[in-house]
Parts: structure tokens; sequence; C-alpha cells
């Protein structure tokens, strides 16, 4: 089952797993929220995907579950951010 979360941030995305890895470890967000100071609400935040985790929260995550940042929160940029400087779009 895919548990992923895609966080719209205009045109791109953040994909969240953190539910994915916090109920594989059978933790609640209270238990996950002493072990990386990051408050309940924060977490709860995170992964009803209102706000993105800042990268220190990110690392600390991570780190909680001895995982890459990427593994949990992953960027996808919109295509048409693609188009660069160039005013042509090319």
């Amino acid at each position: 089952m895919n548990m992923d979360i895609d966080i719209n941030t205009g045109t791109d995305t953040v994909t969240c797993r953190l539910v994915e890895a916090r109920n594989n470890l059978g933790i609640t967000q209270k238990e996950l929220a002493s072990a990386t100071g990051i408050s309940v609400k924060t977490i709860s935040n995170i992964e009803k995907e209102i706000t993105m985790p800042s990268v220190l929260y990110a690392m600390r995550i991570a780190d909680f579950f001895h995982q890459p940042v990427t593994s949990l929160f992953s960027y996808h940029p919109s295509h048409e951010n693609d188009k660069g400087d160039n005013p042509n779009g090319e």
C-alpha cells in the first residue's frame, strides 16, 4: 500500500512518507515528537501536509528512523521550472 503524501508547493511537490515510517515502527506522534524534540502539533501538521519540515526537523526525523532524509521526504520540481532564466523558455 502506497502511503506517500504529496505536499503541493505551488507547482512543485514534496512527497512525505512519515506516516508510513512511523506506523512501520509502531510509534505514536507523541513518541516521535519526544524523541526528536519536535512538537506533536508540528509532527501532525507535517503528516497532514499542512506544513513542510524545516531542514533541521527533516534531519532530526530522518536520524531518528536511521534513514536518509530523501527516503522520508522527496522533492519533485514541476516541469514548468525547467525553462530556467532564458526568456525564450529554452
